[in-house]
């Protein structure tokens, strides 16, 4: 009796140890694999290598003063005095914008297994309507989910002209455009419970040599997981 409930232990061990390892090759911080990455692990070797710069016609974010302040202080700064910018310590329980996490929801399974294997086809047209997607903010105004590109990239595009896709990842809607203006005030950014309304989980579809968009992880299922979608939209 004792072996067997040394030999189960040992199982369930052996489970645990498949169950938090991060494979090889996998984001240091996800643990997904996507495909056509190769992950080293995340490196920065100098303050100049983080880039703020947007390439053309990449909606300029409004940015939160009191957000860019706490992320130069929370981050930046620290990247500045670390030797080794993996070992950066953020405020326990605060996001580099010096906020409270917030609880996201959990992936499904079939987004992840999605992202390890070679992308769906796109065309401009499904870029477009994944790129119209829009959250309501605390007072009804409407803003992208997270990275957007302007309206006026698509104005010389054709629609239905299929595009390469350098890479998907799994991402987190961001703090940057969320301003005083369309209600998002000090108090609720502070307040992570009410802020679990309006930070949502995103796939980042990087496409061409430099854009990408984030499209929330309800409206890509649906377009790309959903047996109900229509094979012209997605392919």
């Amino acid at each position: 009796m004792k072996n067997k409930k040394r030999l189960n232990q040992k199982i369930q061990n052996k489970k645990n140890q498949r169950k938090n390892r991060v494979r090889k090759g996998a984001d240091p911080y996800t643990g997904i694999k996507y495909y056509g990455a190769e992950y080293k692990g995340r490196e920065l070797r100098k303050l100049s290598d983080i880039n703020f710069t947007l390439p053309k016609y990449m909606k300029k974010i409004p940015t939160n003063p009191n957000i860019e302040e706490g992320y130069r202080k929370n981050y930046i700064e620290k990247i500045k005095s670390s030797s080794n910018p993996l070992d950066v310590e953020i405020e326990e329980g605060m996001n580099a914008e010096g906020y409270p996490f917030v609880k996201m929801s959990t992936p499904p399974s079939n987004l992840i297994a999605d992202l390890e294997i070679a992308p769906p086809k796109m065309t401009y047209g499904v870029i477009k309507l994944m790129n119209e997607q829009r959250m309501i903010t605390p007072n009804g105004n409407q803003i992208p989910y997270g990275r957007s590109l302007e309206d006026a990239f698509f104005n010389d595009k054709d629609l239905n002209n299929p595009i390469p896709i350098r890479g998907r990842m799994l991402t987190n809607s961001t703090y940057w455009g969320l301003v005083e203006e369309d209600g998002f005030t000090e108090e609720l950014l502070r307040n992570p419970k009410e802020m679990e309304k309006y930070m949502f989980l995103c796939v980042r579809i990087l496409f061409e040599e430099e854009h990408f968009i984030d499209c929330p992880i309800d409206f890509y299922s649906e377009l790309f997981l959903s047996p109900e979608v229509p094979l012209k939209l997605v392919s």
